[in-house]
């Protein structure tokens, strides 16, 4: 079954599966529009509580695992491919995910099944995070991520809120109805609804 999925501009499909055949692993799949290759990630996420994006030759994974209450959700790897899937630089040790991965997948510690996180592409090459706590992230080499300063949190607790949109994001803002865009080089600004 497919949980989370994304398309790139050549109408291929990424999706994530939990591996109910193997080994307590992710597994992601890209049809070609002929057939399913299969790729199974190291990090022990689940295909409900990761998120993936993809735009062009890129695709970025970030793995979480869920945990019930009292631990939050929480964020156990970074896959990234820059070549389609034909290789896979992985970020699994839990003391590197926690000091190079800063955002937060937990919402609400007390609530289990709190988990919510974003990710969409600005581009190709920029890639940005919409984290459980409503803090905005962003990277271009797919390894150190910076805060964008927001006017609110971008986050929402029933969908995905992050959507690529050419060489910016949109997100909805957390205060109301409006919308943010976010470009490729940072800059933030707010598109108000009717």
């Amino acid at each position: 079954f497919l949980a989370n999925y994304a398309f790139t501009s050549d109408g291929t499909l990424w999706a994530l599966m939990d591996n109910e055949t193997g080994p307590e692993t992710l597994t992601i799949g890209r049809y070609d529009g002929a057939s399913w290759h299969y790729h199974d990630l190291a990090a022990d996420g689940g295909s409900w509580m990761s998120v993936i994006a993809a735009a062009g030759p890129n695709v970025v994974v970030v793995e979480a695992a869920l945990e019930r209450t009292p631990a939050p959700d929480r964020v156990v790897g970074l896959s990234v491919s820059t070549d389609a899937g034909a290789t896979w630089h992985e970020l699994t040790d839990p003391d590197d995910v926690e000091r190079s991965l800063p955002f937060n997948v937990s919402q609400n510690p007390d609530d289990w099944f709190s988990g919510y996180t974003s990710i969409a592409f600005a581009g190709t090459s920029t890639l940005y995070v919409a984290d459980g706590s409503g803090a905005l992230w962003r990277s271009s080499d797919f390894v150190t991520f910076s805060k964008v300063s927001v006017p609110g949190a971008v986050t929402d607790h029933r969908v995905s809120d992050l959507r690529p949109a050419g060489d910016a994001v949109l997100g909805r803002l957390d205060d109301g109805d409006d919308l943010v865009r976010i470009a490729a080089d940072g800059s933030v600004e707010v598109i108000a609804s009717r």
